[in-house]
């Protein structure tokens, strides 16, 4: 399956997180943790699994917002929207073998690493977090330095879906 090997070398590092941290602390690394494992997990078992559907479900009512708005006008216009790859694995193709590297930069950033993989080159994304005392939901991603929200936010304007 597309994240078999995946799952036999996904990695975290929590080097970031000081011994003497709270456990609030790790929450940011943990919900990241939890959608890249259930992004392997799920894909093994549904095969047109869409990991962007599962980015929504972590994230804050602002990112959902254009996720759905991109949803809405590719259901009405029957046309591609702005969002045309894995947003959570930045390819169009099988991620299967990548190397998967998380970071914890401090309590709002994770920056997570994947490896090259035949046809693409390593990359990375970088995950804004929103958390409180209970749970952290994701606030935006960042790759090449540009925020994924604003970016989606211009391009559905463009096309007069927001």
């Amino acid at each position: 399956m597309m994240f078999k090997k995946i799952a036999l070398i996904f990695g975290l590092s929590l080097s970031s997180i000081s011994m003497n941290s709270s456990a609030d602390d790790a929450l940011p690394i943990q919900t990241i943790q939890s959608l890249y494992s259930h992004s392997m997990e799920m894909s093994k078992h549904i095969e047109h699994f869409s990991n962007n559907e599962l980015l929504v479900k972590f994230a804050t009512p602002s990112l959902k917002k254009v996720f759905n708005a991109d949803s809405a006008y590719v259901s009405k216009s029957k046309e591609l929207g702005c969002l045309d790859h894995d947003v959570m694995w930045q390819t169009n193709d099988s991620a299967e073998g990548a190397n998967l590297y998380l970071q914890q930069v401090d309590y709002k950033f994770i920056v997570v690493g994947i490896g090259a993989t035949e046809g693409l080159e390593a990359r990375s994304i970088t995950y804004e977090m929103s958390c409180n005392a209970n749970e952290c939901k994701i606030d935006d991603l960042w790759y090449e330095d540009q925020s994924f929200k604003e970016g989606m936010t211009a391009c559905l304007k463009e096309l007069k879906a927001l």
